[in-house]
């Protein structure tokens, strides 16, 4: 998700990102074992900071029924 939404964006597309229909999972990096919750939520604000409205299932829905 990270890198499509990323060459999305370079390619001038308005990306959104459900962040609650993504997963993670525990990565390790130099041996400390880092949480998914916190994995996921770096990406998310990484991608929401200059990529892609980052928004969750419910607020999509509902913008989709207006």
């Amino acid at each position: 998700i990270d890198a499509g939404v990323r060459a999305a964006s370079d390619f001038g597309y308005n990306c959104t990102v459900i962040d609650d229909a993504c997963a993670t999972r525990d990565l390790e990096f130099k041996g400390e074992i880092i949480p998914a919750r916190y994995v996921h939520s770096a990406f998310m604000s990484a991608l929401e900071f200059g990529y892609a409205k980052v928004v969750n299932t419910k607020d999509i829905l509902e913008d989709l029924s207006k």
